[in-house]
């Protein structure tokens, strides 16, 4: 939610820079305060409610598991609706701008803060179920639980050597997922953690066995994989 709170505010305040220039011809010759509440007031409402709206967006997406248009339809609501607050009128230009930019702030301050509090819940809680399926899967109890049950289901769809494959690439998937996860808490104490060349091949055997899976297979696993906004940029994060 940090980032996209970031990434909507440079949106939003983008657009109000262009804005801006055109109003440089319609109000040519006003005075600074003018300028100060055309200018800068609505600079940082446009940011502000674009910030809103993609935080909103994110927070369906991460814990909801929302997708498609359904996913930004809520904030793109909510930040129509600040924004036609802001147009009419309601507080002096003045007041408005002084509401906008005192606000703004606090609202970001409340979204830095409940979006830390969950991402170091996500660190150690999603941590701690990725080692125990890998030891579960180690270790032969990984049919009893529901997920091996679910594979086993697949018998009759798959040849042997394809749910051979579809249980190294699960396997895979939760190493580099645990793996990218004690990398984040490493670096968050400080620490240093070096580049490891055997991690390419890791992620080229990942390439191999989804080709060797299929379309088909991999859509029949897809439940047992993390695909979350978090789970997909943790395994960016540390691909790159």
């Amino acid at each position: 939610m940090v980032d996209s709170a970031i990434c909507g505010f440079a949106i939003g305040a983008g657009f109000a820079l262009a804005e801006n220039v055109s109003y440089l011809q319609a109000l040519r010759g006003r005075g600074f305060g003018v300028w100060l509440m055309r200018g800068f007031g609505t600079a940082v409402m446009h940011g502000g409610v674009a910030a809103i709206g993609a935080v909103i967006s994110v927070y369906l997406s991460e814990s909801r598991q929302w997708r498609g248009a359904r996913q930004f339809a809520p904030g793109l609501v909510v930040a129509m609706m600040l924004h036609s607050l802001f147009n009419q009128g309601v507080l002096s230009p003045a007041s408005s701008t002084a509401a906008t930019i005192a606000g703004l702030p606090l609202i970001f301050m409340v979204v830095f803060y409940f979006s830390e509090r969950s991402l170091h819940r996500w660190l150690g809680g999603k941590l701690d179920q990725d080692i125990d399926m890998i030891a579960m899967i180690a270790s032969g109890e990984f049919k009893q639980t529901p997920q091996g049950a679910y594979l086993m289901s697949l018998n009759d769809a798959f040849p042997p050597e394809v749910r051979g494959d579809m249980l190294t690439f699960l396997h895979l998937t939760l190493e580099l997922s645990a793996r990218a996860k004690g990398d984040l808490i490493r670096r968050e104490a400080g620490l240093e953690v070096p580049a490891d060349p055997a991690l390419e091949s890791h992620f080229k055997e990942l390439r191999y066995l989804e080709k060797s899976i299929g379309p088909t297979g991999m859509l029949a696993i897809r439940p047992l994989l993390s695909q979350t906004p978090r789970d997909l940029w943790e395994m960016h994060h540390l691909g790159g």
